[in-house]
């Protein structure tokens, strides 16, 4: 729906908004006060106009968050089903992102695919559905590549059945993007939080030179910049969790439905 598009936009773009300007508010009450807020509670402008900018703003940092979710994703889950090494960029990327997500997420489509072959109740169905719609074998599905594999062929088949009511599966990748597009911009204030350091002590500077006269300030106190820090960091530990329960519930969904669906058309044709 609009609305609720709207709200996944706006979200992840007010979050990273405030974080920023909560973060740099000392450096931008001196050199951008407008921007700090001292100016606009002057009367400079009015409720209206600021929630306006508020908005706009937001809208245009949530807009690029979203594009950016996927990547959180993507440095979430150990890929299994990729037969190239990954480049160094890539593998630096999920280093740096183990300090929030601790450990990676096993590929959830292998672990989705692979549950099902060792479940005596479902093993010869589930087997019977690979062969007739992702022409493999449940041998070669204990294979990490042709589990991926599978899992997409699955996901396109269910997708392609006409009657197949996917709105369960389309609440669980809203509900997976959204937790990503939080994650992305609490990893996005991570940056702001370690400039914070930075623009306070340029804050602090300035603010001397002119109270004191002095062009060098006497030592900065850096307390509420550490606090804020370790905030964000925790704030993102928690985040990666819920979002690796999302990304686990949405692939589990998908050779589940696509069992239900193989299922009821094979006792129709009997």
């Amino acid at each position: 729906m609009p609305f609720e598009r709207f709200v996944d936009t706006m979200a992840p773009g007010a979050l990273f908004v405030a974080g920023f300007w909560y973060l740099n508010r000392p450096f931008l009450s001196v050199y951008f006060p407008v921007a700090a807020g001292d100016l606009m509670d002057s009367g400079a402008f009015s409720a209206e106009a600021r929630l306006i900018m508020f908005f706009l703003v937001a809208i245009c940092c949530g807009t690029t968050v979203r594009h950016l979710s996927d990547v959180a994703i993507r440095l979430l889950v150990r890929e299994e089903g990729s037969p190239k090494r990954a480049s160094w960029r890539k593998r630096a990327a999920r280093a740096l992102f183990r300090i929030v997500s601790i450990v990676p997420l096993p590929d959830p489509r292998v672990d989705s695919v692979q549950r099902y072959l060792i479940s005596p109740q479902r093993k010869w169905l589930f087997g019977e559905m690979v062969r007739d719609w992702a022409h493999s074998t449940p041998a070669d599905a204990s294979r990490p590549q042709e589990a991926v594999l599978i899992h997409q062929h699955l996901a396109t088949r269910i997708r392609a059945i006409e009657g197949v009511d996917m709105r369960t599966v389309e609440r669980a990748e809203k509900d997976m993007r959204y937790a990503a597009s939080l994650l992305t911009a609490s990893l996005l204030l991570i940056p702001v939080s370690l400039m914070a350091f930075g623009t306070s002590y340029l804050a602090d500077r300035r603010i001397l030179g002119v109270l004191r006269g002095e062009s060098i300030a006497q030592g900065s106190d850096f307390l509420p910049e550490v606090v804020m820090a370790v905030c964000v960091l925790l704030v993102c530990m928690f985040l990666c969790y819920g979002l690796r329960r999302k990304v686990r519930d949405y692939f589990a969904l998908i050779p589940t439905l696509a069992l239900h669906c193989y299922d009821e058309r094979r006792r129709r044709s009997e």
